[in-house]
């Protein structure tokens, strides 16, 4: 490790890709750099929030078949997004229909959330008593866990726990986690 002008760089002098480097050849990885002023690691994992970092949650399905009043019938849940095959036949781009829901219209709902982790946990409470009938249709349609992340500067981002990565993967989705730039 070389210390330069407070930043901390991890030097590799070995191989790379197999590749012989001469001994003072420098090498800095994606996560080599940081300083005292980033807001991520550990400090992210304590407070959970970042400044100027917002997120959406969403579970979504899409798939040709998918009717979404059928979605909410079998859930018994009120979308808070969809597209269906209807609404296809008037537009000029097709899309994929689509059913979304992001736990509008119950207790606790924010339209956006300082911490990932806190938005994901309200989602999955939410749905809970539903855990069946949405395995079954993520197996019938591409079912996914869907977040923004919405940034104003590049440092941090989301840390999720362990226990909350457990129940989102005990669903059987990916989670995915859009990145939006959006100046104050």
């Amino acid at each position: 490790m070389v210390e330069k002008n407070g930043w901390t760089l991890n030097i590799i002098r070995d191989r790379l890709l197999g590749l012989p480097m001469p001994p003072d050849a420098t090498f800095i990885g994606s996560t080599s750099l940081a300083n005292d002023s980033c807001q991520c690691g550990d400090t992210m994992s304590q407070d959970k929030k970042v400044q100027g970092h917002l997120y959406t949650v969403e579970l979504r399905f899409s798939g040709d078949q998918l009717e979404p009043s059928e979605i909410s019938a079998r859930l018994n849940l009120r979308p808070s997004k969809a597209f269906s095959q209807l609404q296809n036949q008037s537009t000029i781009s097709k899309r994929l229909p689509y059913w979304g829901y992001n736990g509008q219209g119950e207790g606790g709902f924010k339209p956006e959330w300082e911490s990932l982790e806190d938005g994901l946990d309200f989602l999955l409470k939410s749905l809970r008593s539903r855990k069946t009938e949405v395995i079954t249709l993520a197996h019938e349609f591409d079912g996914l866990w869907w977040c923004g992340h919405f940034q104003a500067s590049f440092n941090g981002g989301p840390t999720l726990s362990p226990k909350l990565l457990t129940e989102i993967g005990s669903y059987g989705m990916p989670l995915s986690i859009d990145n939006y730039f959006a100046e104050e």
